[in-house]
């Protein structure tokens, strides 16, 4: 049976990784999903974090970094250029999620992501 999942590979193409910012795009969970995963992958020369962060209120967000006290972090290793994050069960019960980059000094390079979200 073919897989029923949504994976977009251009999900975010050559973001500048030098300085910290926050992803545009938010998941909207009106609907719910089994899951929801991103694939980051970076250029040798990136430092800092992916941090996801939720909220309930729609649009003005009330964003949170912790769902039922848990965070969701990807922090960049020296030697590995890429990660996958997929989102653990509590985090898929709130409204709204979105992420962001904290970039640490000297920090260089391109940033990439994809998603893939699985519908229930």
């Amino acid at each position: 049976m073919p897989s029923r999942a949504l994976t977009n590979a251009e999900y975010l193409v050559d973001q500048d990784g030098g300085s910290s910012f926050t992803f545009d795009k938010v998941l909207d969970l009106t609907l719910p999903i089994a899951s929801a995963n991103w694939q980051m992958k970076w250029a040798s020369g990136v430092l800092g974090k992916f941090i996801w962060e939720a909220s309930i209120y729609p649009d003005p967000y009330t964003w949170e970094p912790l769902v039922a006290c848990e965070a969701v972090e990807l922090e960049i290793v020296a030697g590995e250029l890429s990660g996958i994050v997929s989102l653990p069960h509590s985090w898929l019960t709130v409204g709204f999620i979105r992420w962001r980059f904290e970039a640490e000094v000297g920090s260089t390079g391109l940033i990439q992501s994809a998603i893939r979200i699985v519908p229930i």
